[in-house]
């Protein structure tokens, strides 16, 4: 009996994981690799005050990605940019952090701001087409969503104002 059990537990895990698998949503790739990927790269690239990160390999192989990929990526970073983690999610989050020698990591709703935040500074002049959404959600009647929103069309015209 002990081992149906077991047998049980088993299929139903692996069906779990299929589940998850399947339905989750796919984020762009580009050259095999996805779009969290590139981001994580441009995050970890070498800062140099004089150059900023241009000259770093990292940097520039993530800029030319998420340029190629494009405007494809901004359901992806708007979806990050707004993420709101459930009230569980974010306790499973602090446990573990507090716990770092399970070695196991969520990403939060900060973390996946700021890949927002990467990914549309990558992203370039392309970003223009998100700003009707950017506009829209300042509208919300979320407060967090709102502020969001409005430093999200400040972070993303600023550097287009002095063009």
């Amino acid at each position: 009996m002990k081992r149906v059990w077991i047998i049980l537990a088993t299929v139903a895990a692996s069906a779990v994981i299929l589940v998850i698998m399947f339905w989750r949503d796919r984020e762009p790739r580009y050259h095999g690799r996805a779009l969290s990927a590139w981001i994580d790269d441009a995050k970890h690239a070498e800062f140099d005050a004089a150059s900023i990160y241009t000259m770093d390999p990292k940097w520039q192989a993530a800029s030319n990605a998420i340029y190629e990929i494009g405007t494809n990526a901004l359901p992806t970073f708007l979806k990050w940019a707004f993420a709101k983690d459930s009230r569980p999610k974010a306790a499973i989050a602090d446990w573990l952090d507090m716990h770092p020698s399970l070695h196991f990591r969520i990403r939060d709703e900060t973390e996946w701001q700021t890949m927002a935040t990467v990914g549309f500074e990558l992203l370039g002049d392309k970003v223009e087409s998100a700003w009707p959404i950017f506009v829209q959600y300042t509208y919300s009647e979320d407060s967090e969503w709102r502020g969001a929103a409005l430093t999200w069309l400040d972070d993303t015209t600023e550097s287009r104002i002095y063009e």
